[in-house]
């Protein structure tokens, strides 16, 4: 009987009749459950198929009834803030913190996505020196750790986010992206465009921006539920940032410019 429901749901979802869906989610659930993370993977799906806005009511709806699972609250922020619903992806950053930073606190693995998560544009939360202390507990002690290179990545990001643009280059260089690299490698050339740009380093600024445009252009075109398509979601966040952050001193440049050739 739960089996049936959850196949009703797949089929509605499928047909775009995703409030139906959930409803059959639900009654599977009440049934057994350890359905519990059905709806959850039916927004990953979505989400990786480009349906956004569903998979983000998906998530709201279902996250307030199964609220404790930390990676559910990742997946959905990025969502959130790819579909630009500020208000409830600053709620999910709320969400993490509250919910996971002691747990984060103890594992590196929740405190890197925590940390990413919460500096993926200025201002996500009040108080960012919690962000900024999940950032240093993933690089305390972690020099061996089989995901080390991201913990690093969440270093450089967290500190361009904090305004320390030395350290936040000197942290990216040590991730050391590269030109044929994949999702991590184009956001670590676009937090470290930012991060010259502030420095005034116009010219790596700009190899940098260049570098991680070239690794969208070898972007699968297929990237399905079980592949890295959130981590795809904030690599296109942080570009578009990195372009209008260039972008605008280029334009003020311009503008002098102008200004100075009508002067004479």
């Amino acid at each position: 009987m739960t089996q049936r429901f959850i196949n009703k749901a797949r089929l509605l979802a499928e047909r775009n009749r995703t409030t139906e869906a959930g409803t059959a989610y639900r009654k599977a659930i009440e049934l057994n459950p350890n359905f519990a993370a059905a709806p959850f993977n039916l927004a990953r799906a979505l989400a990786a198929r480009r349906r956004l806005n569903e998979a983000a009511d998906m998530y709201s709806r279902w996250l307030e009834v199964y609220p404790d699972d930390h990676a559910n609250w990742y997946r959905a922020a990025g969502v959130y803030l790819s579909i630009g619903d500020l208000d409830r992806y600053r709620g999910a950053c709320r969400g993490m913190l509250d919910r996971f930073e002691k747990l984060a606190a103890e594992k590196p693995e929740i405190a890197e996505p925590t940390a990413r998560t919460c500096a993926l544009i200025p201002d996500a939360v009040a108080d960012f020196a919690r962000v900024e202390r999940l950032a240093e507990r993933c690089i305390a002690g972690t020099e061996q750790h089989s995901y080390r290179r991201y913990f690093v990545l969440a270093k450089g990001l967290t500190d361009y986010r904090a305004g320390r643009h030395e350290q936040a280059l000197e942290w990216l260089r040590r991730f050391a992206p590269s030109p044929d690299g994949t999702h991590s490698d184009a956001t670590g050339f676009a937090v470290l465009a930012m991060a010259h740009h502030q420095l005034g380093h116009a010219d790596q600024a700009r190899a940098s921006f260049d570098s991680a445009r070239a690794i969208v252009g070898r972007k699968p075109q297929n990237i399905t539920r079980d592949g890295p398509w959130l981590e795809w979601l904030h690599f296109e966040i942080l570009c578009r940032e990195a372009e209008q952050t260039l972008s605008r001193r280029g334009s003020s440049t311009r503008a002098a410019a102008t200004t100075t050739a009508a002067s004479r």
